[in-house]
């Protein structure tokens, strides 16, 4: 079997690129071989009984790339915004439940800072400075010399709601690099904030917003910057509804599933793909999606120097356990996204997305869905344990944080052993050196490298397309029919 491009994997970078190539170059050869028997990875919805939840993201905030993804696919008219209740969201700290600030005006009521800690967060604009900037610090060490340590606990905390790690851990650049660039431009984060609201207010509405949605369901990679614009959406029917579009869009014809590529060698014109059996298939070029681990593993014998980077790229898992309750047995509002949950509050979870308050249909009438999240770079032995085991701590923290008493009606368990990848200090080097060591005519894609969510994928996946289609506009390189055969 020969194709012009070889993608391993089938989530949601491998099928992002491979429609970008679609799109530009129909003439190429495509193949898509996913291991797992059905596309997506992460992404996936179930929908049974009544209810219906997502196993991965639980929505987007389209950034340009998506938004231009969507249009293609013919999507954007079947976008399902979230009640406005989702812009609220609530962390557990110090035993209660308390709204997080949306502003920095609302850090001047937060219970969540002393008197001091509000203090010296509102005085970073005369405070901050450009020179006190290492190369490299984590979430917790930029927002400290910016807002002081105690905003640096809440900004460590909301990282758990985008990357399932503290950010006490966590590199700021690879993480937030639009931190960074406000700090060199502005020195003060709060005056590039400022500044930045005004060009928008003042602009047509189009451009990238700065700063990254620490509720989960954003990434950091910015987006339209109308206010309506940056409202949590969704499907109906739930997140799959993309996957099954960008599939449908490919074609069956390309997108293999049940396939697993075994082996990888470089040939004259190419590359060799093992798959099981006897079949192999011989492509130009290759884009690797699946994790850095995986794809270290699939790449060591024949390029050692490529694989032993990618190799450090560490992959955390992560478990969704889903939860039906009836209505009144829950004593909360439910009015907002969901809350988070400190690390120092001595409870294992990280997280609970109230499912049903943000999207319609998602539950029957009369009763409530919450996602709650475990694990991650924060917890990464919550996977070793039972699914009796994980309900039963689950419970716990839903007690402990909602006043949930009753048992549930109904409980999910959605294990993802890849997990999320945890970009902690040094990542950036990594990345490098891994991209530095890549053959001619290998490219490497997906959130373990330069960002992460939904946005982050679908904008790389342009880079990508571009890098390989380069490939293919050199002299004597012969165009086919508009066929996959």
């Amino acid at each position: 079997m020969n194709r012009d491009v070889a993608i391993i994997g089938g989530g949601l970078a491998g099928l992002s690129v491979a429609f970008e190539l679609r799109r530009r170059r129909p003439d190429l050869r495509l193949g898509i071989f996913e291991r797992e028997p059905r596309p997506g990875g992460r992404i996936g919805t179930t929908s049974e009984g009544g209810y219906t939840f997502d196993w991965g993201p639980n929505g987007i905030i389209p950034a340009p790339a998506t938004v231009e993804l969507l249009r293609a696919l013919g999507l954007e008219g079947e976008l399902q915004p979230a009640a406005p209740a989702a812009r609220r969201r609530y962390l557990f700290h110090g035993g209660r439940l308390q709204p997080v600030p949306s502003s920095p005006a609302g850090l001047l009521s937060t219970r969540l800072l002393t008197p001091g800690g509000k203090l010296r967060a509102l005085a970073e604009p005369l405070l901050a400075s450009r020179k006190d900037s290492p190369e490299e610090e984590t979430v917790f060490g930029f927002a400290a010399r910016h807002f002081g340590p105690q905003a640096a606990a809440l900004a460590s905390t909301a990282v758990l709601g985008i990357a399932a790690a503290d950010g006490r851990d966590v590199s700021l650049d690879a993480l937030f690099p639009r931190m960074r660039a406000l700090e060199r431009e502005h020195g003060s984060l709060l005056r590039g904030m400022v500044r930045g609201g005004r060009k928008r207010r003042g602009s047509s509405g189009s451009g990238e917003s700065g700063g990254s949605d620490v509720s989960g369901e954003g990434d950091g990679s910015g987006g339209s910057s109308t206010k309506e614009s940056r409202r949590l959406t969704t499907f109906p029917g739930g997140m799959e509804r993309l996957v099954e579009r960008l599939a449908a869009a490919i074609g069956a014809e390309t997108l293999r599933t049940g396939s697993e590529v075994q082996g990888l060698a470089q040939v004259d014109g190419g590359f060799e793909l093992r798959l099981g059996g006897d079949e192999s298939v011989h492509a130009r070029s290759v884009v690797l999606t699946p994790p850095a681990p995986v794809s270290a593993r699939l790449l060591g014998s024949s390029w050692p120097a490529l694989a032993r980077p990618l190799s450090l790229i560490e992959m955390h898992p992560v478990d969704v356990l889903v939860f039906a309750f009836e209505r009144h047995a829950v004593p909360l509002e439910l009015d907002g996204f969901g809350l988070l949950i400190s690390r120092g509050e001595g409870l294992r979870s990280l997280g609970v997305l109230w499912t049903s308050s943000l999207f319609a249909d998602r539950a029957p009438a009369g009763q409530v869905l919450l996602r709650v999240i475990a694990g991650g770079a924060a917890d990464p032995g919550f996977a070793d344990l039972s699914d009796e085991e994980a309900r039963r701590v689950a419970l716990s923290d839903l007690r402990a944080t909602m006043g949930i008493t009753a048992g549930p009606l109904r409980f999910w368990r959605v294990a993802h052993k890849a997990g999320l990848p945890h970009y902690s200090l040094g990542h950036g080097a990594r990345v490098d050196e891994a991209f530095g060591a890549l053959p001619p005519g290998m490219v490497l894609a997906g959130d373990s490298y330069k960002g992460l969510g939904v946005n982050s994928v679908v904008a790389d996946a342009e880079r990508v397309a571009e890098q390989v289609i380069k490939q293919f506009n050199g002299p004597g390189h012969v165009r086919h029919a508009a066929s996959n055969s």
